[in-house]
């Protein structure tokens, strides 16, 4: 055999090249799979955000409408 010819003290390690892409492309997977995930969350808090700023918002005119009938104005 040639490789104990030239390379003695190193035994003879093989592995397949599909194997290999079928690895890289797994890792990608779980990548890709994480990746969404995190968006998904990211879009649910701003989301969230969204409604909690239209909610602080509704409070307030309320509020500023409550106090403008209180001091006399007319509803529109």
């Amino acid at each position: 055999m040639v490789w104990k010819q030239r390379v003695p003290d190193r035994p003879f390690n093989y592995h397949f090249l599909d194997e290999d892409y079928h690895k890289l492309y797994q890792a990608e997977q779980r990548s890709s799979a994480l990746f969404g995930i995190a968006a998904g969350v990211a879009i649910v808090l701003a989301c969230l955000g969204l409604f909690g700023l239209a909610a602080f918002t509704t409070v307030q005119r309320t509020k500023e409408i409550g106090i403008r009938r209180v001091l006399g104005a007319k509803p529109q």
